[in-house]
C-alpha cells in the first residue's frame, strides 16, 4: 500500500501558509539527517554490507513510492500541485551525481598527472541521491515561498493605491469622505470669495483716486514728442520720381490723415480763436466747464502742402512734403512768454565728399509755428473735438539719387529738456532719399 505524504493547499491567512512551509522545512532536514546517517552506515560497513544495503534500499523505493504535493498560488484562487515520485526522482538525481562526478575525474586526469592513490584518513564521502534530492526540493519550496511573497507584496502595493484613490469600506475618495470634501471646498469656497472681495475693494479704492479727466502724475511728460506724416517703419522716406506706385502710398496716407482738417469739418466743430494767445478754459471749482471748446486749425494754413494745391503734395516734382506734429500733453503750455514755439529742420547728405550739401526747406503755417491758441490741452475725454496743430516742411532743392539725414527740433522761450537716449523727446531724425534714372 503506497503511502504519501500530501500538503493540503492553505485556506487560510499567509501566517498559516508560512507555517505549513516552515513545517516542510522542517520534515525535510529530519529526512536529511536520516539520508547522511544511512551513508554513514554503508560507508563504516563492508563492501558485501553496503551492496545490501543498497539493493535493500532500491527495492524499498520500488516498493514505497513517495510523492509529494507543492501547492503554490498562481492565480486568484487556482492551486496546482507538483508531484514528485521518490524513486524516480531519486533514480535522475543519482545518475546526475554520478555524471558529475564522472566529470570531475576526467577534468582532474587531464589536467593534472596522474598521483597514486593514498589512503586518506577521514575521507569525506559524497552526498547520497536521496541527500541531494532532498535539498534541492527544500530549495525549491524556498524559491516558491520567496515568489509568493514578492507577488503578495505587488498586490499589497497596487490593491493600496486603489483603495488610496475609493475604498468601497470607508466609501473615502482620495483619502477623504463626503463630509471632508464638502467641508473643505467649503472653505476654500470662502477663502477665494474673500480675496476676491479684497481685491475689488482695493481697486475700487485706487480708481477712487484717479480723474478721469487728466492723469495724477505727469512728471515723465515734461517734454512732447514729435512724429512725421506720412509715417513709415522704419522712419525712411525713399521713392523713385519716375515710378509712381513708389510714392501713390504716401499721398494716400496724408489724404486721409489730413481729412478732419478740412474747412468744412472744422467751422462745424471748433471756434475760430484769437491767435498768439493760450485758449484757457478753467473749471469753477468742483464744476467742471465740460465740454471744453477747441479752436479751429484748417487745412488752407498748409499752402502748398495742404493737398488743395498741389494733388500729390510736392512727390511727383521731388519736391515732397512732411507733417510734424507735437504730441498731445494734458495742461502743456509750451512758452513762458506770448511767442509760439516753432520748428527748424536740417537735412544733411550722408555722402563723405557732400557733408556741407545741405536741402533748402520751406514751413507751413510761416516760420513752422505751433500758435499758441491752440495750448493748453484738457484731455481727449474733457476736449472732444481738439484739433492737433501741425507743421509742414516742404523740402525745395533736393539732389537726386543721395541720402539725407533730417533732424526736425521745437524751438520755444521754454527750456524743453532733450534727451539724447530719447530721439523722439523734443526731436525727430528721419531718412529722404529721391531716386531719379
Amino acid at each position: 500500500m503506497r503511502r504519501a505524504l500530501l500538503l493540503t493547499p492553505p485556506c487560510g491567512s499567509t501566517y498559516d501558509r508560512l507555517a505549513q512551509l516552515n513545517e516542510l522545512e522542517h520534515h525535510l532536514s529530519v529526512t536529511d539527517r536520516r539520508a547522511d546517517a544511512e551513508t554513514l552506515d554503508q560507508k563504516r560497513a563492508g563492501p558485501k554490507k553496503r551492496r545490501e544495503m543498497r539493493l535493500a534500499g532500491e527495492l524499498l523505493m520500488e516498493e514505497e513510492d513517495f510523492e509529494a504535493s507543492v501547492p503554490q498560488k498562481i492565480g486568484e484562487g487556482e492551486y496546482y500541485r507538483v508531484r514528485v515520485r521518490s524513486a524516480r526522482f531519486y533514480r535522475s538525481i543519482s545518475g546526475l551525481v554520478r555524471a558529475l562526478r564522472h566529470s570531475a575525474r576526467f577534468s582532474n586526469g587531464k589536467s593534472e598527472k596522474k598521483r597514486p592513490t593514498e589512503p586518506r584518513k577521514h575521507a569525506r564521502s559524497h552526498p547520497s541521491a536521496r541527500a541531494v534530492s532532498s535539498r534541492l526540493f527544500q530549495a525549491v519550496i524556498k524559491a516558491a515561498r520567496t515568489g509568493d511573497m514578492a507577488k503578495e507584496e505587488e498586490k499589497k502595493e497596487s490593491g493600496e493605491w486603489k483603495e488610496f484613490f475609493w475604498n468601497p469600506r470607508t466609501h473615502e475618495l482620495l483619502g477623504r469622505t463626503a463630509s471632508s470634501w464638502g467641508l473643505i471646498l467649503l472653505f476654500y469656497l470662502i477663502f477665494y470669495t474673500f480675496l476676491a472681495g479684497m481685491f475689488c475693494l482695493t481697486m475700487y479704492v485706487m480708481l477712487l483716486t484717479l480723474d478721469d479727466y487728466q492723469p495724477t502724475w505727469q512728471d515723465r511728460l515734461a517734454t512732447p514728442g514729435m512724429m512725421i506724416r506720412p509715417k513709415a517703419d522704419p522712419l525712411e522716406i525713399v521713392y523713385n520720381v519716375d515710378k509712381t506706385e513708389s510714392w501713390d502710398s504716401y499721398i494716400q496716407a496724408l489724404d486721409n490723415f489730413l481729412t478732419p482738417y478740412n474747412d468744412s469739418t472744422q467751422v462745424v466743430k471748433n471756434d475760430a480763436c484769437v491767435p498768439d494767445r493760450y485758449f484757457v478754459q478753467e473749471d469753477s471749482g468742483e464744476v467742471r466747464n465740460n465740454p471744453k471748446r477747441s479752436c479751429q486749425f484748417n487745412r488752407t494754413v498748409l499752402g502748398s502742402c495742404s493737398g488743395l494745391i498741389d494733388r500729390t503734395y510736392g512727390y511727383q516734382e521731388g519736391k515732397p512734403c512732411v507733417l510734424i506734429k507735437l504730441n498731445r500733453v494734458i495742461g502743456l503750455r509750451p512758452s513762458s512768454d506770448d511767442k509760439s514755439p516753432f520748428v527748424t529742420c536740417t537735412a544733411r547728405a550722408q555722402k563723405m565728399a557732400q557733408t556741407n550739401e545741405t536741402a533748402e526747406v520751406e514751413y507751413f503755417p510761416p516760420n513752422g509755428t505751433f500758435n499758441l491758441m491752440y495750448y493748453p490741452y484738457y484731455g481727449k475725454k474733457a476736449q472732444v473735438n481738439y484739433s492737433q496743430p501741425l507743421v509742414a516742411v516742404k523740402f525745395i532743392d533736393i539732389s537726386f539719387n543721395t541720402d539725407f539725414n533730417v533732424e526736425c527740433k521745437i524751438n520755444s522761450s521754454t527750456q524743453f529738456k532733450i534727451s539724447e537716449r530719447d530721439k523722439f523727446a523734443g526731436r525727430v531724425s528721419f531718412k529722404l532719399r529721391i531716386n531719379k534714372v
